[in-house]
């Protein structure tokens, strides 16, 4: 399968199961404005909307819960080695790996942007993977 029909595969399920609509509502909904029926197609179906929103705090717990627990990959070395200078040179690179991979991720601001992630992951859920709605045939991109 070329890169292309995955691409119409992908887009074609998008739209076939109203994924950008039903994330776009679940955005609405974090946000505070679920009652902007108008814009949401699923949610004019005239059943009474909920007057308190708990999906915000809910959200908010559960990211909270996760971020107790930070994750940021490492470098160990175990040891092994029958030569004793070889394993200390092996556990000295995995000290300058781990120093310049903190740093990196500090100067990247990583921990910001997997909070970020994970937070669209809890309120998305499992929405969609973004393929773009131009089709690049008719754009020319």
């Amino acid at each position: 399968m070329n890169i292309w029909s995955k691409y119409e595969k992908c887009r074609n399920y998008i739209e076939e199961n109203g994924l950008i609509n039903r994330t776009n509502e679940q955005w609405d909904f974090y946000l505070d404005n679920q009652w902007n029926v108008g814009q949401n197609t699923t949610l004019s179906t005239g059943t009474a909307l909920p007057f308190l929103n708990i999906i915000k705090s809910s959200i908010k717990f559960q990211l909270s819960t996760i971020a107790q627990n930070q994750m940021i990959p490492t470098f160990n070395y175990n040891g092994g080695d029958l030569n004793p200078d070889v394993e200390k040179g092996k556990i000295e690179v995995a000290k300058l790996l781990n120093k310049r991979l903190h740093d990196d991720w500090k100067l990247s601001k990583q921990k910001e942007k997997s909070w970020n992630i994970i937070k669209q992951g809890l309120i998305q859920g499992d929405a969609y993977q973004y393929c773009g709605t131009a089709d690049p045939i008719v754009t020319g991109k």
